[in-house]
């Protein structure tokens, strides 16, 4: 082989060796393969439900909703709000506490409980549906008695009755259903009838 062959094939290798190195560096890089993240478990207890309470001809939005890092954790938020959106009432209630709630480990759950909550009273619409308080008794009648907010004695209280006035009602804790009424702006707690717990 003549010097000038030997030098034409050893720049060809080297030619060659030179495009592979140029064509490796121009390729992107390969793709890394990542894992798929893990699925987050759902961070909240967020569960609602709602109704409406007519009184004096106007319906009011009844709402409550849980907030929480976990169910037993929660509270609930209860409004009732006017058609204009002014609130006459809110109170909030420990899901830990409250009948209908204390059990609940899920949001379908809690939903369901919270929808317990608010219709629990429902039969109890007006004050006519508070039990008699008898002349000389210390209470209103009844086996397991409504007892009445202090400063509401007998004869306001069968005022109450007598005058049949919108009333809400819905489960407060662990074994009873608070009664309330609507006064100008406001809300106002009649007092609360018990319930096995």
């Amino acid at each position: 082989m003549s010097v000038s062959q030997s030098a034409f094939r050893s720049a060809l290798a080297a030619a060659g060796l030179g495009l592979a190195v140029a064509l490796a560096a121009c390729s992107p890089p390969a793709a890394k393969t990542e894992p798929a993240p893990a699925p987050q478990a759902a961070a909240d207890c967020a569960a609602s439900a709602a109704r409406t309470w007519t009184a004096g001809g106007v319906s009011y939005a009844v709402t409550i909703a849980t907030t929480g890092a976990t169910c037993a954790e929660a509270q609930a938020a209860l409004k009732v709000a006017a058609p204009d959106g002014a609130v006459v009432h809110e109170e909030v209630l420990p899901a830990a506490t409250t009948f209908e709630l204390r059990d609940a480990t899920t949001v379908e759950a809690m939903s369901k409980g919270l929808a317990a909550v608010l219709d629990a009273g429902v039969d109890m619409a007006d004050t006519g549906a508070l039990p008699a308080w008898d002349k000389g008794a210390d209470g209103p009648d009844g086996e397991f008695p409504f007892i009445p907010e202090d400063g509401v004695d007998r004869a306001a209280y069968e005022k109450l009755r007598a005058a049949k006035s919108p009333m809400f009602c819905y489960i407060q804790g662990g074994e009873s259903i608070g009664c309330w009424r609507l006064e100008g702006a406001k809300m106002i707690k009649i007092g609360a009838q018990t319930f096995p717990g």
